[in-house]
């Protein structure tokens, strides 16, 4: 299966040049006015929201998948966050049409979809345990949401085009970094001491230290495959190179060590794929991060991986992964139940054990925890196929990419249980599969030697 890119960005029509500013204009007037969390300004945000979606949904939709990763850095904490209630929005009408075909016919899903659903299924069993129904509800919510990014975006890619949808990303990219620059200049502190209070100073209200350059780096698979399908020597790949250098910034930034060492062998693996030489992807890497390394925020990154208080994070993470595993193996078989562990009443108390593998086993059991990483490894050898394809092969490339570099991070950092890094994952994996299980799973379905119906047999859609 093929999916072809747009060889230009849509144009836009009138009223998508003159809106999204006279929007713009309108929300920071009202919080110029109002302090976020003020009702009034909550009920005008929420209108002008209602319209710029009605306006843009029949004006020029692809801007609804730019606006959804750029919202995650709005730090509104609602029930339903600001970039989830545009996935749910615009996935009413997938739902519609997949309840009108189940009543129809009976649901045919693809590997994904039926190990998803698989995966939900086995969280219910958890509830028996639940001590707050709140978190409980709010991991069911950060689980379906996600689910609900990942099948619209598949499906967005064929009609929209590969490259419109893949700023979406590179805008996050941009919005983050010129966000975390202005919040660390207006700090105060100085560059010498911004690693000694790096937490405060990168605070971003959705995120801050490790956790912003993490949800960064996880788009920049998805923002090289951008570089690669925009016009040479155009703004555009200029635009797309800027924000595929921002994730790699703000690692050093925020002296952020295991982002950093992600970055670094991103770096190296990516100079590798398109040179074939290890030498020159290691000869590449140090003349990229030599010359940082020197400057300040590069000698505070360098004093967190020899100065011996900052190494007490590692022992920290040892320890959490130990009292995890206890939870875990005291609660089978379904665990804690979800969203569970951080009002649990032991040595972690309401910490994260820093290992995404072991707060799935902690909470929501044994079953749930092969059913997740089940779907990765189904994604992972369809980015494999992908590869094999022509149109295909740099898309597979980086939706193998995404999968290492958040998986990878999910291993050390509580970011990828956090609603916004779990949606952005699963939102850009759909941008880089695009379809390819769901368009090739009733040939897949289809027995070799019935490929060919016998005379007189009308065939089949998949065959």
């Amino acid at each position: 299966m093929s999916v072809t890119t747009t060889p230009r960005l849509p144009a836009l029509p009138a009223t998508a040049r003159w809106l999204p500013p006279l929007v713009a204009v309108l929300a920071l007037a009202v919080l110029g006015w109002f302090d976020v969390d003020h009702p009034v300004a909550l009920a005008i945000l929420g209108a002008l929201g209602l319209v710029g979606f009605g306006l843009a949904l029949h004006g020029l939709p692809v801007l609804l998948f730019w606006a959804c990763p750029v919202l995650v850095i709005l730090p509104l904490y609602l029930p339903v966050l600001p970039y989830e209630l545009v996935i749910v929005l615009l996935s009413i009408p997938l739902v519609v049409t997949a309840l009108s075909d189940g009543l129809a016919r009976a649901p045919r899903l693809d590997p994904v979809q039926w190990r998803y659903g698989l995966f939900l299924l086995l969280l219910l069993p958890g509830a028996a345990g639940v001590e707050s129904w709140w978190r409980y509800a709010g991991q069911l919510k950060m689980f379906g949401v996600g689910w609900l990014a990942f099948e619209l975006t598949r499906r967005a890619v064929p009609r929209f085009g590969r490259e419109a949808l893949l700023w979406g990303p590179a805008l996050f990219c941009g919005a983050t970094f010129a966000q975390l620059v202005v919040a660390m200049a207006q700090s105060g502190v100085p560059m010498f001491k911004s690693v000694e209070m790096r937490t405060t100073v990168s605070d971003l209200g959705w995120g801050h230290a490790n956790g912003i350059p993490s949800t960064m780096l996880l788009c920049a698979p998805a923002t090289l495959l951008l570089v690669q399908i925009t016009p040479p020597r155009s703004w555009r790949r200029l635009a797309a190179l800027a924000a595929l250098v921002s994730p790699f910034l703000a690692s050093l930034f925020v002296a952020a060590r295991g982002p950093f060492l992600l970055a670094a062998g991103y770096l190296i693996a990516v100079a590798v794929r398109f040179r074939r030489s290890w030498w020159l992807g290691l000869v590449v890497a140090l003349l990229v991060l030599t010359p940082l390394l020197w400057t300040p925020m590069g000698q505070g990154l360098l004093e967190r991986f020899t100065n011996g208080h900052a190494l007490e994070s590692t022992l920290f993470r040892v320890n959490s992964w130990q009292v995890a595993w206890q939870r875990g193996a005291t609660h089978l078989p379904w665990g804690l139940g979800a969203g569970q562990g951080i009002v649990q009443n032991d040595v972690l108390l309401d910490e994260d054990p820093h290992n995404f593998a072991l707060t799935l086993f902690s909470e929501d059991g044994p079953l749930a925890t092969l059913a997740w990483f089940w779907m990765m490894w189904v994604l992972w050898r369809a980015a494999g196929r992908m590869r094999l394809g022509a149109d295909t092969r740099a898309a597979g490339t980086a939706l193998r990419g995404t999968l290492a570099l958040g998986l990878l991070n999910a291993m050390f950092d509580p970011t990828l249980k956090g609603n916004q890094m779990y949606h952005l994952f699963w939102w850009n994996l759909g941008l880089l599969e695009a379809g390819f299980l769901r368009l090739s799973a009733p040939e897949a379905a289809v027995p070799r030697e019935s490929a060919s119906p016998p005379p007189g047999v009308r065939p089949t859609a998949g065959s």
